[in-house]
Order: C-alpha cells, then structure tokens, then sequence
C-alpha cells in the first residue's frame, strides 16, 4: 500500500464518518436512563431520548421501559428531570429579549421582557443555586433561586447611546451581591465579572469554596470527556510479498508463514460534548512484535543447490488513531465500532538471511542483509468491533499496514486479526 493510496483511503473515511456523524447526530433516538419528577413529587425512573442539547429542550420525550412508547413532556406536566449529568427544573421566567451583538443593538437602557414556561438547567444546586436558559431566540440568560420561591433574572442589557456609543446595564451585579453574602472576597469578584457562563459559575465555585459549603450538584460544561486505560490482546499476523524481476528470489519466492504474536499497551478515548457524545477519538500505543521466518531453494541437483532461510523479526511501536461509534446497551454496557489509520514505528528489527549453499561436497553458510534498507515506519488502516461491559471491553480488528519494503519494486503488507481485552482506569 502506497502512500497515495493510503491517502485517498483515508479521505473516502474521514468523508463518510463526517456524513455518518452529521446525520445520526440530527435524526437518530438516543434514549438513555434519566428520570422524571412530576407536579406531584413523585419520581419516575425511565429512559429520556438525550439529545445533547445546546440549548435548553422545549419538551422532553420519557418512557419507563425500553420497548414503551415515549411520552412528551413539556414544563407544564414536570417538575424536574435528570439525565446524562444534567438537570433540569421548570420555571415561569422572564427573559429578556434585546439582542447583544453590536449590528442589531437598540436605544435605552430599558429592559425588554417576556414571561414563558421554560425548563431551566442547574448549573449549581445548593443553598444559593444558579440557573441558565439557552435558546435559539434569545441571548443566554442567568437565573437565581426568588426569595418568594419563583427564579429571578439576572438582569443584563447591552444597548446604544447616541446611535454609536455601546453601554451595559449590569444590574446582575448587585443581584449578586445581595444573593452571595457572608464571604469578603465576592463583591470585588462581582465587579470584575462578565455576563459569561464560566465568568457567572467562578463567582459560585469561589462563594462555596469560601462559606465551607459544597454544592450538592454541579452542572456540565461543554467539555469532552476523557477516559483512559490498559489493552493487551493476540494477534493473527500474515505477511504478503510481491514484485517484479529486480528484488532476490529468496524474498518474492519465499514461503513466509502466518504466526500468533501478543501486543499490550495502553489507550485514551476522548468523547465528544453534547450531539456527538456516542462519538469519540479513540487512540491506542502499543507495542506489537512480529517475527516472520520464509524458505526458499534454489535447486539445481541434489548435490547442488543454494537454501535461503529469511528472518524478519520487527517490534513496533504503533499508534492506532480512530473514531469510534457507541451504543449503549443499558447503563454500564454498550457495542461500538472504530475505523481509522494506524502508524508503527520500528525500534528493533532483524532483516537477514541465512544462505546454505551446497556443491557436491563443498558446504557453506553465510548471514547474509535480506535488504540493504527498508522502511522503519509501517502506515496503514485499522478497523473493529466490539463491547464494554463496566470497566472490561472486548474487540476484535483487522489492520493492514504497508509492510517494511522501501524498494522500489517490491511491495509487502501486513494484515493483523486482533481480539483485544481492555481495562478502564
């Protein structure tokens, strides 16, 4: 495999893996465990149809078994419901409606607010908690718990003066100040803030920090989440060789015999934040040895003739990148699949071979270089399947790789069928 060729293989996957991941991220269901809380307390454990929003849900659809029907909910019927580490409470708010970015600022610093039923997302929930409104309408909105029991609007504006001048209304300031008491160091942080989601959620962490309070949930951030841990397997390895006239014999005529070798190493997964969480970039370092022994016999009579027997012994280090898909099969058990390249560089090698030559009555043998060079970095695809179950995956994958041949002429490949066991840290 050239490296032409391996290119325009890699362009083809990363092309369908794109459309792949745009359109299960726009189309598919992805029910997974949550639950609900209703208008009567009561709480209701299920499966919610997670959608990794960016912006708050209107409804929600809720089933209490896998193979039931889904129900819609909008913040009318809830009180509450939780899922993928994010919850999310009802509430009767006002939002404010003026835009913020510079090209459609309005005159005035009067607020401009509507009251809608909505769901809010609890960043911090404790004796002070913090609430955010994301939605496609209207600019990000902050929300704290009302003295009356209702949800208060942090209040910010960003207007014109004059028809040029930019200005902000920041009454959440002093919102803040009056909310957060009992701790010296948060009017000064107040002041320094922005009405930012990771400005707004410092002033929090920083006020229970200093009260000696923990926040009894903290809400997502867009993050991606990693994971990492150790794999070690067997591998089924086959080597290939072809080519024209100009390589030796002993090389192209060889029979070089399939064998078993064990890799171990270890592997990071980074999954992707909100639509894209059953996606993720999964990568694997390795070490994988591989050891290939091949006779050939240049026969000219029986007291004549030359034995070549080649040794190729490699030990890579190898990189495996891919992207891999997820689907869960309950809570701590999901199938996947991951395609993507591999890169091995080689740290030892042994490339020789031993020539017996007999005639008549004259022995001799001699070690001689396979090849004057060859390649100490071995490219290829990778692709597999597999489970995890808890901590333990399973997987089987085939790679092939573009082999230790750089002469021209002469063309090797490795095909590897692994079955791998992993372990999550």
């Amino acid at each position: 495999m050239n490296i032409q060729t391996l290119t325009s293989y890699v362009r083809y996957v990363s092309l369908a893996a794109f459309v792949s991941v745009s359109y299960l991220a726009s189309a598919q269901e992805n029910f997974i465990p949550g639950y609900i809380i209703t208008s009567k307390g009561d709480s209701i454990s299920g499966y919610l149809d997670y959608r990794g929003w960016t912006k708050n849900p209107k409804t929600i659809r809720f089933k209490q078994q896998a193979d039931a029907e889904a129900v819609v909910y909008p913040p009318s019927t809830i009180d509450r419901f939780g899922v993928a580490d994010e919850v999310y409470v009802k509430g009767a708010v006002e939002i404010e409606t003026s835009a913020r970015s510079v090209n459609r600022l309005t005159e005035g610093a009067q607020y401009q607010t509507i009251e809608e039923a909505v769901f809010l997302l609890i960043l911090v929930d404790g004796e002070k908690p913090l609430y955010v409104l994301k939605t496609t309408a209207y600019p990000d909105q902050f929300y704290i718990k009302g003295k009356t029991g209702g949800y208060d609007l942090l209040r910010y504006r960003k207007y014109l003066v004059n028809g040029r001048n930019v200005a902000e209304s920041k009454g959440y300031i002093q919102q803040l100040k009056d909310y957060l008491t009992g701790c010296p160091t948060i009017p000064a942080l107040i002041d320094r803030s922005s009405y930012q989601i990771n400005s707004i959620q410092r002033i929090f962490k920083t006020y229970y920090t200093c009260v000696g309070s923990a926040a009894t949930f903290q809400g997502p951030t867009s993050q991606s989440k990693v994971t990492y841990g150790v794999i070690a397997g067997a591998s089924h390895n086959a080597l290939s060789i072809s080519g024209d006239d100009g390589p030796p014999d002993y090389l192209l005529n060889a029979d070089f015999k399939s064998m078993v070798s064990f890799s171990a190493g270890g592997f990071i997964d980074i999954k992707l934040p909100k639509k894209l969480n059953r996606w993720s970039f999964y990568n694997d370092l390795t070490i994988n040895p591989s050891s290939f022994s091949g006779f050939y016999q240049d026969y000219s009579a029986d007291e004549l003739y030359i034995n070549y027997t080649t040794t190729l012994r490699f030990t890579y280090l190898k990189l495996s990148t891919m992207i891999r898909y997820q689907h869960p099969l309950g809570e701590t058990a999901s199938l996947f699949v991951n395609a993507g390249m591999i890169n091995g560089a080689s740290v030892t090698s042994t490339v020789e071979t031993e020539r017996f030559s007999k005639s008549y009555s004259t022995e001799t043998t001699t070690t001689i270089p396979a090849l004057n060079s060859y390649r100490k970095l071995e490219q290829g695809l990778a692709g597999g399947l597999g489970a995890t179950f808890g901590k333990f995956g399973v997987e089987a994958r085939y790679e092939r790789g573009n082999g230790f041949s750089s002469m021209r002429g002469l063309k090797t490949a490795n095909s590897r069928f692994f079955a791998l066991l992993s372990y999550r840290l």
